[in-house]
């Protein structure tokens, strides 16, 4: 039986926002899926076609600064702005469903 498992990654960083041709820090989300008992088999691309990060307490999506990027080794990587007073949440909406709260305090 095939189990993979997908993990998230979340961390602030600096990046570069397409969105305004600026550098300046941003939530970067990663999303990774990975094989159990098996190193010599890859696991499959995870799936962010749908993943989403929106405000927690209005709804409001929240686009990318930044297009996902493969990042190798079956994970993929992208960066949204983000304001420390808002609580979000990240939904990856794939077969797996995760999900993570993120605020700041």
């Amino acid at each position: 039986m095939e189990q993979v498992c997908e993990e998230l990654d979340i961390w602030t960083d600096w990046g570069w926002d397409d969105s305004t041709g600026q550098g300046s820090e941003v939530l970067s989300i990663g999303v990774y899926n990975q094989r159990n008992f098996d190193d010599y088999m890859s696991a499959p691309e995870p799936v962010v076609s749908n993943a989403v990060l929106y405000n927690s307490d209005t709804g409001d999506v929240v686009e990318p600064s930044s297009d996902w990027e493969d990042d190798g080794d079956s994970s993929m990587r992208a960066s949204f702005p983000y304001d420390e007073s808002i609580k979000y949440t990240f939904e990856t909406r794939s077969s797996f469903n995760s999900t993570a709260d993120i605020w700041f305090e």
